[in-house]
């Protein structure tokens, strides 16, 4: 599930957006760097920094530009301003990889949370030495 709002020059508001994704990839490079701290006898992640690149990515987004807060179901992936939808995912398919270096502070800090809470998991019962 996505969520997406804003607006976009000279000042056309986009309104909010939620529907289910579609994500692929023909390759994804992560590059995590840990800091590691104690915590009691064990270690912990205290610090987690990423670095994503993406290559051959296909994104679909279904109702993105919803009609007054609705979607529009027999349109191109459900979206009631097809043309837009189609010239925003096309943006975003065909260069994917700098889309993400728009975003990556974002991207990082969402996918950081969830993998700084596995690592630490992943490493509970190790004893810092």
């Amino acid at each position: 599930m996505y969520k997406m709002f804003g607006t976009i020059p000279p000042n056309l508001d986009l309104g909010v957006s939620t529907g289910e994704e579609r994500f692929s990839a023909d390759s994804v490079i992560v590059t995590a760097k840990l800091k590691l701290g104690p915590k009691g006898k064990n270690i912990q992640v205290t610090d987690l920094q990423l670095s994503l690149e993406l290559g051959g990515i296909n994104l679909e987004l279904e109702c993105l530009f919803p009609r007054n807060g609705a979607c529009c179901p027999r349109k191109y992936l459900k979206s009631c301003n097809s043309v837009l939808t189609k010239t925003v995912l096309r943006f975003i398919n065909r260069d994917g990889n700098n889309f993400v270096k728009e975003f990556q502070p974002e991207i990082s800090a969402k996918i950081g949370v969830i993998l700084k809470d596995y690592f630490n998991k992943a490493i509970a019962s190790a004893e810092s030495r």
